[in-house]
């Protein structure tokens, strides 16, 4: 069908009807319920922490353990004041749907429409792409300019040299602002670098040269203002969780999956046949797998799933090449063998019901992802109902009571955690055992999700200085109990 839309003809087929629709349900499916739980601890820290940044104040010194600049954090903030929760997970969704879109693209250029379609359904419908959609945190900011920045750099090297400036240009900035969101996004520089080379056959050129005096330039200047925060980040072990690189590597294909085995096989017909992005290929295939190595190289689990999103940026197009492949194969090879021929129709089917068991499992995963962490609501209601203005709170993930009631702006010791807190010249679980027994707090709110080991300790001392005042059961990932107790002071 050819649609005139002011005298142009837009050419509207089968093909771009699917990918639409593919586009539009990802849409629905995500922004329909965006308020599925009480905000995990992550997105309440970054609108506090861009919250406290735009009133002036840095009680948290959150450069030196964030992971990354005041760029998110003011942007969720921003958001935060006018839309709330729903606003900055939407937010989220939005950078994940436009990386999903140059996902699609890429798939294009390296087979066919089809491809496109298939790189949109596996990036967009894996369940990584999925929970990121609803989750905001700066992960998903971050994947948006490093895909704008690769995306625009295939650009540079595939159009004529007056362009060439204008998407260079256009991917140091994204690549720049992906660093400045999430450090980890660094770990991709060297791909440039070999971009540049597979594709002019020089490792020093003026294309390189340009891209590298933008980035490193902003980059520089960003680490020469804040030199002490970044050295404090990069030298502290806090934020690691060491996990069986065995059980990593299971965890990660589960992720990965089509995608992962698709990119491997793209990656070996490259190595064999001369192709005109066979560069991009191996390009490709390398950035993909930057992420999980740095994962299993480290054997830390911090963060992994999301990182994972990532890696389908890169791995999708390759995985849905592939497919396309075999599927020309079969329509070719079925015109002269009658084996073939019946075949093919049973590969058809069984690719089709193999798409919706892809999709299938990772909604199913995403549901669970949904509940993956206790609900604050009822112990929310506790505090607007009993809570009074000058009283001190004690809890796991206090950043998330702090976000939903949007207080402690004016007071940084009103809302404590069981990760860190200092008092009468104690730190960490000596102040926590000095404070409850002094009965400092008005409030100790304890969820077992967090913190477990820590709260084992607190426990007998908290037994001893407060009475139990609300208790809430609520399933994680609609299977195991969870329980959040809410203990005031015996008076």
């Amino acid at each position: 069908m050819i649609l005139s839309i002011n005298q142009k003809k837009i050419r509207f087929t089968w093909q771009s009807a699917i990918h639409i629709f593919a586009l539009l349900f990802f849409i629905f499916y995500i922004s329909k319920d965006l308020n599925y739980n009480t905000a995990f601890v992550d997105e309440a820290i970054y609108a506090t922490v861009g919250e406290e940044v735009l009133r002036g104040i840095f009680w948290e010194s959150a450069l030196s353990w964030m992971g990354g600049s005041y760029i998110y954090p003011v942007i969720s903030a921003s958001i935060n004041r006018v839309f709330g929760l729903e606003g900055i997970r939407l937010f989220s969704m939005i950078c994940v749907f436009w990386t999903g879109i140059m996902v699609g693209k890429i798939g294009q250029m390296l087979s066919n429409q089809k491809g496109g379609i298939i790189a949109t359904v596996l990036f967009l419908y894996s369940s990584v792409a999925l929970d990121m959609a609803q989750l905001a945190t700066y992960d998903a900011p971050a994947l948006l300019f490093l895909a704008a920045s690769f995306y625009t750099l295939i650009l540079a090297y595939k159009k004529a040299d007056k362009i060439n400036y204008v998407f260079l240009v256009l991917s140091a900035l994204s690549f720049a602002l992906s660093v400045f969101t999430k450090y980890v996004a660094i770990l991709f520089l060297p791909i440039v670098f070999i971009v540049n080379f597979l594709n002019t056959k020089k490792i020093i050129n003026r294309y390189l040269l340009i891209w590298s005096f933008l980035a490193a330039g902003i980059l520089g200047a960003y680490t020469a203002i804040t030199f002490e925060s970044l050295k404090d980040y990069f030298t502290s072990t806090a934020f690691t969780e060491k996990a069986q690189r065995i059980d990593m590597a299971l965890n990660m294909f589960n992720l990965l999956n089509v995608s992962a085995f698709g990119a491997i096989v793209a990656f070996a017909l490259a190595l064999r046949k001369k192709s005109k992005y066979k560069w991009l290929v191996i390009c490709f295939l390398i950035a993909g797998s930057i992420l999980p190595a740095y994962h299993l190289f480290s054997s830390n689990l911090r963060a992994m799933w999301k990182h994972m999103a990532f890696s389908l940026f890169f791995l999708s197009p390759l995985a849905a090449s592939i497919l396309i492949k075999g599927f020309n194969f079969l329509k070719s090879a079925s015109v002269n063998k009658f084996f073939i021929k019946n075949a093919k129709q049973f590969f058809f089917s069984l690719g089709m019901v193999a798409i919706v068991t892809y999709i299938w499992v990772n909604f199913s995963s995403h549901w669970r992802f949904q509940r993956s962490w206790p609900s604050a609501e009822k112990s929310i209601e506790y505090l607007w109902a009993n809570k009074k203005e000058n009283d001190k709170v004690f809890a796991e993930a206090s950043a998330v009571y702090k976000y939903h009631m949007f207080a402690g702006f004016y007071d940084p010791s009103s809302w404590a955690s069981t990760w860190y807190f200092e008092y009468e010249g104690k730190t960490g679980l000596e102040a926590m055992k000095k404070a409850i027994n002094d009965k400092y707090f008005s409030f100790i709110i304890l969820n077992y999700y967090f913190t477990k080991d820590i709260n084992q300790v607190l426990l007998p001392y908290i037994k001893e200085n407060y009475q139990l005042a609300l208790t809430d059961k609520f399933k994680l990932s609609g299977v195991h109990d969870n329980v959040t107790e809410v203990w005031t002071p015996i008076k």
